[in-house]
């Protein structure tokens, strides 16, 4: 399971079939990628640039195509590496397809709606479960690892939280809290050997320092890109995407499910 398939379970409204946060969700995924291979202690950031620090082949096809193109470039920033990466509902739809391949959804096309996520409804609910149990651990302040806490940071980013925890104002303050995996690096070097204990704080707060900084740009990314995409939208239609179909913000009243 990829942070990329989590974030399209939780977003996921079970009753309805729709995706909420679609249009913040479809760049958050472009990011996940990112998240997993920070997580294999493949890439990591320094000053808003991707370095990457094992380009062996992970033998996630996703994976490995997003690291031979931060390969072939020169510690790109985050910024640059996602405005280069194709977005769109596709990458939602893509996603969706993996899920149904795992035999966890079911979708349909919509009829006369291409630009849009299909419609999925849900047949392995223990799944989506499991994904929505880990930003809980996050939310309520129970043990949780740096995985856990980098899709905490996508999900905020995506403003999926909103969702999950409408009347947990608490819950969605430590997501939107959370800034640093410093207690990662420390359980890293606690739990080696004495001789490896500072190469291990030292590999572990690197990676974590850049799964933290991955989360925080993803955010001001999403902000930035969201912003213009719907502005753009609003002065071409004349509306905003929300109301053609509800796959944007929960605030349309097309969504169900809530």
């Amino acid at each position: 399971m990829t942070s990329g398939e989590d974030l399209v379970l939780i977003a996921l409204v079970p009753r309805s079939g729709r995706i909420r946060e679609a249009d913040r969700l479809k760049y958050a995924l472009r990011a996940s990628v990112l998240v997993d291979l920070a997580l294999a202690h493949r890439i990591t950031m320094n000053a808003n640039r991707i370095k990457v620090l094992d380009a062996a082949r992970t033998g996630d096809g996703r994976l490995d195509s997003a690291l031979a193109s931060l390969s072939a470039n020169s510690a790109p920033t985050l910024g640059s590496w996602i405005k280069d990466t194709p977005a769109g509902f596709g990458m939602v739809n893509r996603y969706l397809s993996i899920l149904a391949d795992q035999g966890v959804l079911h979708l349909e096309r919509h009829r006369g709606r291409l630009a849009a996520p299909m419609l999925a409804t849900l047949l392995d609910p223990a799944r989506r479960d499991a994904a929505v149990a880990r930003i809980n651990r996050v939310a309520r302040g129970r043990e949780s690892d740096d995985a856990d806490r980098a899709l905490a940071g996508l999900i905020h980013a995506c403003g999926l939280d909103r969702h999950l925890y409408r009347f947990s104002p608490l819950a969605r303050m430590r997501i939107s809290r959370l800034r640093s995996y410093q207690e990662v690096a420390d359980s890293a070097a606690s739990s080696a050997a004495v001789e490896e204990a500072a190469v291990a704080q030292i590999v572990a707060q690197a990676v974590s320092d850049g799964i933290a900084q991955l989360t925080a740009e993803l955010g001001k990314l999403l902000r930035y890109e969201y912003r213009i995409e719907h502005t753009g939208a609003i002065d071409h239609h004349g509306t905003s995407p929300s109301h053609h179909g509800g796959y944007g913000d929960s605030g349309s009243g097309h969504h169900h499910g809530h």
